[in-house]
């Protein structure tokens, strides 16, 4: 019984291990469609720097703006002349008025539908003839592409979900109709009657806090020892070990009047 208890712990560990590391996988695909998507800045171009000053005060207040960046005329004047080496003929292009631009860094996690569809309305209906530039098929490509991983998660979360509990449940019923044979023995040698049922929960509670504590041990060594940057919820953690408390407790349902 004790090689069929240390198996468990094993598939358990192994179960719950491969789990954890889907969750960090999602993780990371979803923080690398987040962070391109934060790359790309709204681009708001227009003659009205008051109104672009005003807005950028705005903007900074709100939780899915990052930061934004207000270029003056001035400025842009300065950085052509920079860029292009226009030195000798500073004086004419210091001539001219060009127009102010805003540049708009946005936190994607937050940047959905509707915060995008009341930011344009925002801008439009304030002065509508403000040139915007904003790579639109892009969020919308990522956009689609978070919908279809979080679809992704969900599913194969199910289907970890279905096997962890299956298989628990199995190995625990295979290995306690193994050992019939040895408590009855028990039982007529000995005449106890529960000792059976309270090996069962010992049993159970070693199942249960032993992969729970080895899981938790290695992922908090591996956040310490190897800066891990992407972490898993915490609630995470609670409901994979209520998940294992349930088909622990199931099995125990299926022995009724076998222990």
């Amino acid at each position: 019984m004790r090689k069929g208890i240390v198996l468990q712990i094993v598939i358990i560990l192994l179960i719950l291990v491969g789990w954890n590391l889907v969750h960090l996988g999602y993780e990371y695909l979803k923080s690398d469609l987040h962070n391109k998507l934060d790359e790309k800045p709204l681009i708001l171009i227009s003659n009205e720097s008051s109104y672009l000053e005003t807005l950028k005060s705005e903007l900074d207040t709100l939780v899915f703006v990052n930061f934004s960046l207000l270029e003056s005329d001035s400025l842009v004047s300065a950085k052509l002349i920079d860029k292009y080496d226009f030195t000798d003929i500073k004086y004419l292009v210091n001539s001219y008025t060009f127009p102010s631009i805003l540049k708009i860094y946005f936190n994607s996690e937050n940047y959905k539908l509707i915060q995008k569809e009341y930011l344009e309305s925002k801008i439009l209906t304030a002065f509508d003839t403000i040139i915007i530039n904003y790579d639109n098929n892009f969020w919308q490509t990522t956009q689609n592409n978070l919908q279809l991983l979080n679809l992704i998660y969900l599913v194969i979360n199910g289907i970890i979900l279905f096997f962890f509990i299956f298989l628990t449940v199995f190995l625990r019923l295979h290995f306690e109709h193994k050992a019939n044979d040895y408590w009855k023995a028990i039982k007529k040698s000995r005449g106890l009657q529960n000792n059976r049922s309270k090996q069962f929960w010992l049993n159970s509670l070693t199942l249960f806090f032993v992969p729970v504590v080895l899981v938790a041990t290695l992922y908090f060594s591996a956040l310490y020892l190897y800066h891990l940057q992407y972490e898993i919820i915490y609630w995470i953690f609670a409901a994979e070990a209520t998940i294992l408390l349930l088909s622990l407790l199931l099995s125990r349902l299926f022995l009724r009047g076998k222990l």
